[in-house]
């Protein structure tokens, strides 16, 4: 019997997430890739080049899945940053004539819309260094986020249940722990994350000064994520 592309059959859930390939599905513009053509461009308006091109096209159902689940959720997370700058204006608004920057507008609110006025600009405010590194602390934090990539890339490969009530689910046609899918995408957007992090440090794209993710808050994801998955009983 043919599985279903949402529900898997055994051999596709054999399969491992190659994290590559749902990076290189998720730069991709789909409506600017032309696929019989051979021409696959990317989110930023350029062309794939060669291995982002293999990625795509070595991708599985489970990793379009993963792709799907990871811009769904960057959907959401997106939304609710427009919902909050659009907050921001409606507090700063009536203090602004019209010329003011918001460092000029803050000082200007009553405490209470001052306070909700920060804390969303905190939430919305891309994560910088306060200063350039130095060449000795860029591969000092380079090496780390290789360490913290590889822990990352073992946690993917290895096998992690679905848990109700700290137990593993499992299916009853096959008696088999199901897999949780979410830990997979959550480890995938962790290494995503270490990847533009590495590119950054490496000033390969973006400012060089700007670090997404250290390796210590990368460390930390992955070890929420591994006390997600883990039964309570193995926690001892």
């Amino acid at each position: 019997m043919n599985s279903s592309p949402d529900d898997p059959g055994e051999d596709e859930q054999d399969k491992p997430m190659q994290p590559a390939v749902i990076e290189a599905l998720i730069s991709m513009d789909p409506y600017l890739s032309d696929f019989a053509a051979g021409d696959l461009v990317r989110r930023d308006g350029q062309p794939m080049d060669p291995v982002e091109h293999v990625n795509v096209l070595s991708a599985t159902p489970r990793d379009i899945r993963a792709a799907k689940d990871y811009l769904a959720l960057k959907r959401e997370a997106d939304l609710a940053r427009y919902d909050a700058i659009d907050r921001l204006g409606e507090l700063t608004g009536p203090y602004d004539d019209g010329t003011m920057t918001l460092s000029d507008v803050l000082p200007r609110m009553p405490p209470a819309e001052r306070t909700e006025a920060e804390q969303i600009l905190t939430h919305i405010r891309p994560a910088t260094a306060g200063d350039p590194l130095t060449s000795e602390q860029r591969q000092a934090e380079y090496s780390r986020l290789e360490a913290v990539s590889t822990d990352v890339r073992a946690f993917i490969a290895a096998d992690h249940p679905r848990l109700h009530d700290g137990k593993p689910i499992t299916d009853p046609r096959t008696s088999k722990p199901i897999p949780d899918a979410m830990a997979w995408v959550e480890a995938s957007r962790i290494l995503i994350e270490i990847h533009r992090a590495i590119d950054r440090l490496c000033q390969l794209s973006g400012y060089p000064q700007e670090i997404t993710i250290t390796a210590d808050e990368a460390a930390a994801k992955l070890d929420t994520l591994k006390k997600q998955v883990t039964p309570p009983g193995d926690n001892q």
